[in-house]
């Protein structure tokens, strides 16, 4: 089970994997079984400072590994 609600932000960040904005989010782990994604976000707008979203991964072969959820949160 993937420990985060689907919400719109869930289905933004599937429909926009591996573009300029979530860089390497869908791909394989090396040999130590790593992996690292980019978050590329251009300058918000001042509302959106103080807002916090997570993210959390898992294998999608079978989904036999989810990670527990990391939240950031967005800054001026």
């Amino acid at each position: 089970t993937l420990p985060l609600n689907w919400d719109p932000f869930t289905d933004f960040v599937l429909l926009w994997l591996n573009s300029i904005i979530f860089t390497d989010f869908l791909g394989t782990l090396d040999s130590g079984g790593c992996a690292m994604a980019t978050l590329n976000l251009p300058a918000l707008p001042p509302g959106y400072a103080g807002t916090k979203i997570q993210f959390a991964f898992c294998l999608n072969n079978l989904f036999d590994f989810a990670s527990n959820p990391i939240e950031i949160e967005i800054v001026p």
